[in-house]
């Protein structure tokens, strides 16, 4: 018994030093759920809840807010920052499909004015309910408050002590009735959409030497989710798209020309009325209360490691056993059930667009799809492009061209003006027949050879049978992209920094047909269209997660015992463990529920050296996290020889 409890530590350590390893999302965030009623609109933050709510800090010159999508700027004024952007945000959400978001903001000077001369804050809640008519993404929802005093505001906001006013889609007077209709709010009471209550530690629009105490603001919003499309009282909860802005202006009441400042800073997007950039995930859970352990917060998409693999040649084939056992995401046109697979917020961010070709949208019958493969190798990452496509052809402009546009974030390298992380852009367009394809955007740079990105290369090659024409007499067989991306030429330090890996994924598709019939454009992307677009995917470069390598009974015997995980992972309703002998030997296979219990126990007696397998089933099992143990174990005496400990996933 004691061994046994020995051993279970140990696996218990084993697991920890696991889930650890695992960073944080930075572009997520925990709202916490608490009783209806709980929450009392004053901005006094009294209430015991808000103590237990996770937060965030919005702070004027620095990127606590979170990556990727974060940042700042000056809108006017001096230079010199007297009084920055301090604000601490937090989230709690109602059982009522309220969600309540608290913001204490310090601030030495607290008016109203004209445009970006205010204190206020801008605010976009994805609206899952409403879907953009083109795209089929989540459309933006705005939510403005604060001391606007625009004419079309409120203009006496710039004087005396008033509350701030509500501004966006459903602005105006709490008690009166909507009047957007574009959302399915018309008519409905306006405080039912969202309402907000703000205490001010000061007077507000009075910077005089007799009134300069000014100390802060605080303000408590609710908003009703249900009206946004949002339902976070169902099973296993849901995920809130967000972004919230603040506008400061500073002594202005009177002007102060050596301290007057506005400046703005953000978490996640800067804007109400459009989505850019990126936007904050609130994981909910009616399971995930006050005084819950917080769960992980899953990643977009796993990107295993394929250290059992050799490292293929760039040649634009994907043929090499690597490649096989990768898995991937399709990308396809048309197709709402692929994107509606895709985890957490990318459903409501990836969509599809068709321009016009000469004034018309003619029917797309050849749909752009590809399937994307990524696996990295110690700092380098390699991705693979399978593009099936029946008319493979060069044009000149944007909205009919052939090509994939990849768009990871750098790790080190921030726009010049609103700070945020940059996109650089990998866009492999097909090219004229005697050309192939052409590298624009950060490809040329990427595959140059200096010391930064040496070694990077992108190759895109033509499927046997595929021609670049626009006759499109006869089928082709499509194209396939592959590229091998030094890391280092995305910011990252040697180690793959903390292995998150931000990006979208743009397939762009143009058909001729020669006379026979209309051409037309389609492209469908994964997370973002563009660089400037809300929506990056984050990946995380697991090295648990490793590329099942080569098959059992292939001549390869290790010097030590190797696990090799388990594949695909995650999977549903088995999986396949793949393991590796160095001598013949007994194995047993253990796996465990997150709460340490064995749930199947498996002994295999007299395996060969060299690769080996085991099928696990978990089609009588729940969904969820399971930790899996593998001992190798003496053929004769059965003494424990080694172990190793892995992680996968059920998803039902």
């Amino acid at each position: 018994m004691v061994h046994k409890r020995l051993l279970f530590a140990l696996l218990l350590v084993s697991l920890a030093a696991s889930l650890t390893a695992q960073p944080k999302r930075p572009d997520a965030v925990w709202g916490r759920q608490v009783p209806a009623g709980t929450i009392v609109l004053d901005g006094v933050l009294n209430e015991a809840a808000w103590a237990k709510a996770e937060s965030l800090q919005i702070k004027y010159g620095t990127s606590l807010a979170g990556d990727p999508g974060s940042g700042w700027v000056k809108e006017n004024g001096v230079d010199s920052v007297y009084d920055p952007i301090d604000a601490t945000v937090k989230f709690l959400i109602g059982a009522n499909n309220k969600m309540y978001v608290s913001v204490y903001a310090k601030d030495k000077s607290i008016g109203g004015g004209f445009w970006a001369q205010f204190d206020a804050m801008l605010m976009n809640v994805r609206d899952k309910k409403n879907k953009d008519a083109n795209t089929g993404i989540a459309s933006p929802y705005e939510f403005f408050y604060g001391w606007v005093a625009e004419g079309w505001a409120d203009p006496t906001l710039n004087v005396g002590q008033k509350h701030p006013g509500f501004f966006g889609w459903a602005g105006g007077h709490r008690d009166s009735l909507c009047t957007d209709a574009n959302h399915g709010d018309l008519g409905i009471k306006n405080k039912d959409i969202w309402n907000a209550a703000t205490k001010v530690y000061g007077v507000q629009n009075n910077d005089s030497s007799a009134n300069s105490q000014d100390t802060a603001w605080v303000t408590e919003f609710e908003f009703d989710l249900a009206r946004r499309g949002y339902d976070v009282a169902k099973t296993g909860g849901d995920i809130v798209m967000y972004n919230l802005a603040i506008f400061d202006a500073d002594y202005r009441w009177p002007v102060d020309t050596n301290k007057v400042r506005g400046h703005r800073a953000w978490l996640q997007g800067p804007w109400g009325n459009a989505s850019a950039y990126s936007h904050l995930r609130i994981f909910t859970d009616p399971a995930v209360g006050l005084n819950s352990a917080l769960p992980a917060m899953p990643y977009d998409v796993t990107i295993y490691d394929g250290k059992d693999h050799a490292a293929p040649t760039v040649d634009g084939k994907l043929d090499e056993n690597v490649w096989k056992s990768t898995p991937g995401f399709t990308i396809k046109y048309g197709d709402n059930a692929v994107r509606a697979a895709y985890k957490n917020t990318m459903p409501f961010r990836s969509g599809q667009f068709q321009p016009s070709v000469y004034g018309v949208k003619a029917d797309v019958l050849n749909p752009a799809e590809a399937v994307v493969k990524m696996f990295f190798k110690n700092d380098t990452l390699y991705v693979g492009v399978d593009v099936k496509d029946q008319v493979v052809q060069y044009r000149p402009e944007f909205d009919r061209q052939d090509g994939f546009r990849f768009m990871p974030k750098s790790r080190s390298e921030r726009d010049a003006g609103e700070k945020f992380l940059m996109s650089r852009e990998i866009f492999v367009r097909v090219d004229t027949s005697a050309k192939k394809y052409s590298l624009e955007g950060f490809g040329p740079e990427l595959v140059a050879d200096t010391n930064a990105n040496k070694g990077s290369k992108i190759v895109l090659g033509l499927n046997t049978g595929t021609t670049i024409d626009t006759l499109g007499a006869s089928a082709d067989a499509g194209y396939q992209i592959e590229m091998k991306i030094n890391l280092r030429a995305l910011g990252y330090a040697a180690g793959r920094n903390d292995g998150l890996f931000w990006f979208g994924g743009l397939l762009l598709d143009g058909d001729t047909f020669g006379n026979t019939l209309p051409p037309y454009g389609n492209r469908v992307w994964f997370g973002q269209e563009g660089t400037w677009n809300d929506g990056p995917a984050l990946a995380y470069m697991d090295p648990t997660m490793v590329v099942a390598g080569v098959k059992p009974g292939d001549a390869v015997v290790p010097g030590e015992f190797q696990l090799h995980g388990a594949y695909p992972n995650p999977f549903n309703p088995s999986t396949t463990i793949e393991f590796s002998l160095p001598a013949a030997s007994n194995v047993k296979v253990s796996v465990y529920d997150m709460l340490g219990r064995v749930v199947s126990e498996r002994s295999i007696f007299g395996l060969g050296a060299g690769r080996q397998a085991y099928q696990f089933n978990a089609s009588t099992f729940a969904s969820g996290a399971y930790i899996y143990r593998v001992q190798m174990l003496d053929l004769r005496t059965g003494e424990v020889l080694s172990a190793k400990v892995g992680k996968m996933m059920l998803t039902k």
